[in-house]
């Protein structure tokens, strides 16, 4: 799949308007994970709660940290850039998955459409 100027500029668009919506969450928030990140440390953290809910990619990232000693604060930035990352780029995919899937492809109507899925 060729990645086209226009879906960079897109891509790069969207992910910093992500990152203007969460500026303050990158400035380091504390959640019930991040508290029980910070009781238990990576290594019991990653087993018993992420693996074990299911979270396997999370667990080795958790493990990752661990033995890399990343401080607490840097692993829940970096994972929720990480995540966001994510999310822009599925945002992409599911609009041209459903443009690829209408019948009539209205030109005029796709920067809208950028929008809308943004909000899905």
């Amino acid at each position: 799949m060729k990645i086209s100027k226009k879906e960079i500029i897109t891509f790069s668009i969207i992910f910093v308007f992500t990152l203007i919506i969460f500026y303050q969450f990158l400035d380091m928030h504390y959640a019930t994970d991040t508290y029980v990140l910070i009781e238990k440390g990576y290594y019991e953290y990653a087993l018993n709660g992420s693996l074990a809910g299911g979270r396997a990619i999370m667990c080795v990232i958790g493990l990752v940290a661990g033995m890399l000693h990343i401080p607490v604060t840097a692993y829940v930035i970096s994972t929720l850039v990480i995540a966001l990352f994510i999310s822009c780029v599925s945002v992409l995919v599911i609009k041209n998955i459903i443009l690829q899937h209408k019948r009539r492809k209205i030109k005029e109507h796709t920067d809208f459409t950028n929008f809308i899925y943004y909000n899905i």
